[in-house]
């Protein structure tokens, strides 16, 4: 395409984005000129006769309206009538860097642009300790962490595109890696939890937002305060005794708003705190909660709180916690989640269905300002890829209020994401084993993760393993994706991900019920079936668990940066060695040199540690706990 751009009535200094935009839809459809101009409000597409004009109310709105223009003309449309507005302010996406998986600078642009030609105008790198703070050496050490000329690079890629930047920080728990280090001892209530009330604690909160913040024209900081479990119960306990969180979370954040104040800064927060301290055993979710007294007044009214929630499938219990907000004077931001921590691939069935209930529900409550988040908890493992669906999704529910989940609303979405919405969608439903399973509680089950790291003789997840035929499942969900990549539809980066999810479920067809194989062999006396599992433990399964790492090294060297990975060498080391091991005991055993082996006499129970009742098929979500029962 060709661009003219309309420079008297078009936004000043947007030829930046116009170049990073006409670099990322080169090559697609035929040439076209194109006229950029300014609107009242939303966007505005036409095509007619070789021309084309974009309006638009902000800056993204145009790239999202050239997304639009460039996917008629991959389809080759002649004619393309389109007009579109979005009652939220802003739009924002969060990421997290700081689960081992830290994007690399040229990864973070790839997202501004995509999340550009969706229409997004905010975006957070979630940092606990992963960039610059000069004071403390430590911060970030060996992490992986931005260094403030990368982070001014990223900040200025972002304004280029009308987008954003907010610094998204943590100044009152999630600190356990930089916990880590014996010379903060002085700063730490619990192991991850900063001691309330102390004068060296809010140096070190100061020499944070200083840092990160002077890296960013935005004015506005997320200041995280969320999940402060234990707090006050530590050394703060054994220091002045007991006083109630209530006390010590007013006091905090009067204290770091004011280290705001100081800087010129706007602070926004996670919100959960507000109910966890009226809620028995400090939940979050609660369906009847009705928030006390005890939360009015918690957070001063500079402070923008966001209500987060990845979790609920239905519209009405966004809606009654958002009142609950504003029962307490509480405006709430509003955050949802792309379903994006549960392993390598996410579940965009869940994703789609909490997307479009809260922000149905947002709407109805006129928030202005949504975000959606894309977690990496465990260990980071998976590429951003499919996670761009994620965020179309919810970009659509911002701009569309009737949209539907299906390929006719997502046409647009190889310019988007890089990959059909079929292929995409393909990798986030791997989890969906059986009709349904995706939206079975607030966590979704995620097989993905647990039969792949599950120990062969152990058997911890043998039995949810034997529910059905499972090993034909994934067989199938892998000729599904091998044919998706087959057909060469897709953007290179967006082929790590599809091929990623292809040879994921290509080990999971072999291993997914071998324990259950094996224990059955055993248990019958089957010479046969063992020494032919044997080989597989060395062969086969070995050999495509070979490709899956291979590829993911792949992966992550290309979209992340090197540190991290020696996780999941860890990961996958432990896995190679103890199939070895596994097959190297079978052997002892069926030649005569063991007369048992001792972890297939184990009875199997469920993972939830039953012998009997109901078995179903979980969420599980931490590697130690799915690699061994031992301690790690």
């Amino acid at each position: 395409m060709k661009w003219i751009i309309a420079r008297e009535v078009a936004y000043p200094g947007i030829d930046q984005g116009v170049e990073r935009l006409q670099k990322a839809l080169e090559g697609i459809g035929p040439e076209v000129s194109v006229r950029l101009e300014k609107a009242d409000a939303g966007i505005k597409v036409c095509l007619k006769e070789g021309q084309a004009l974009v309006c638009a109310a902000e800056p993204v709105g145009l790239w999202r309206g050239l997304g639009i223009l460039a996917g008629a003309l991959e389809r080759n449309e002649s004619v393309c009538e389109f007009q579109q507005e979005t009652p939220f302010r802003t739009r924002g996406i969060m990421y997290d860097c700081s689960r081992n998986s830290v994007p690399t600078v040229a990864t973070v642009e790839k997202l501004l642009v995509k999340a550009a030609l969706m229409g997004f105008n905010a975006f957070m790198l979630y940092t606990e300790d992963v960039y610059e703070v000069e004071e403390f050496p430590a911060f970030g050490k060996y992490r992986g962490r931005y260094s403030k000329e990368e982070l001014r690079t990223i900040d200025a890629i972002a304004a280029s595109l009308g987008i954003e930047l907010i610094p998204c920080i943590q100044t009152l728990a999630h600190l356990e890696r930089f916990f880590r280090w014996p010379n903060t001892y002085a700063l730490q209530d619990t192991d991850s939890v900063c001691l309330v009330g102390e004068e060296e604690t809010y140096r070190f909160i100061e020499a944070m937002i200083r840092s990160i913040s002077g890296c960013v024209r935005s004015k506005r900081i997320h200041l995280g305060l969320d999940e402060a479990h234990g707090l006050g119960l530590g050394r703060k306990l054994d220091r002045d005794g007991y006083i109630p969180k209530t006390e010590l979370m007013k006091e905090h954040v009067a204290r770091v708003c004011e280290i705001c104040k100081r800087y010129g800064l706007h602070p926004m927060m996670w919100g959960d705190m507000m109910f966890r301290m009226s809620i028995p055993g400090g939940g979050y979710y609660q369906d009847d909660i009705q928030l006390t007294d005890k939360a009015r007044g918690l957070f001063p009214k500079e402070m923008d709180v966001i209500y987060w929630d990845y979790y609920h499938n239905n519209e009405e219990f966004y809606q009654h916690y958002l009142e609950q907000h504003e029962a307490m004077g509480v405006p709430a931001l509003f955050a949802g989640g792309v379903c994006s921590w549960i392993g390598m691939l996410p579940n965009l069935v869940k994703s789609w269905t909490s997307c479009h209930a809260g922000l149905s529900a947002a709407r109805k409550m006129r928030v202005q300002e949504v975000f959606t988040c894309a977690w990496k908890d465990n260990g980071g493992e998976a590429p951003p890829g499919a996670d761009l669906l994620g965020f179309a999704m919810f970009a659509e529910n911002c701009w569309s209020e009737d949209c539907e989940n299906d390929a006719e609303h997502f046409r647009n979405a190889r310019i988007l994401t890089g990959a059909d919405y079929e292929g995409f969608y393909e990798v986030g439903s791997v989890d969906e084993l059986l009709d349904g399973l995706s939206l079975q509680g607030l966590e979704p089950p995620n097989p993905q993760k647990y039969f792949l790291w599950q120990d062969i003789l152990l058997g911890q997840y043998d039995q949810e393993a034997s529910l059905a035929d499972f090993a034909s499942v994934y067989a199938e969900k892998a000729e599904r994706l091998e044919e998706f990549l087959r057909s060469g539809r897709y953007e290179p980066d967006a082929r790590y991900h599809l091929e990623l999810a292809a040879k994921l479920c290509r080990v999971l067809e072999r291993k997914v019920d071998i324990g259950v194989r094996l224990k059955q062999a055993y248990d019958d006396g089957d010479a046969d079936t063992l020494r032919a599992i044997q080989e597989e433990l060395t062969g086969e399964l070995y050999g495509r668990l070979t490709a899956l790492y291979t590829v993911h090294r792949e992966a992550w060297h290309h979209f992340y940066k090197p540190f991290g990975w020696e996780v999941a060498d860890i990961k996958y080391g432990g896995l190679f060695t103890r199939l070895r091991t596994s097959a190297l005991r079978l052997g002892q055993y069926l030649d005569g040199e063991i007369a048992c082996i001792e972890e297939l006499e184990e009875p199997r129970l469920s993972s939830s540690g039953d012998s009997s009742g109901e078995r179903s098929l979980c969420h599980s979500n931490c590697y130690v706990n799915i690699s061994t029962t031992s301690l790690l």
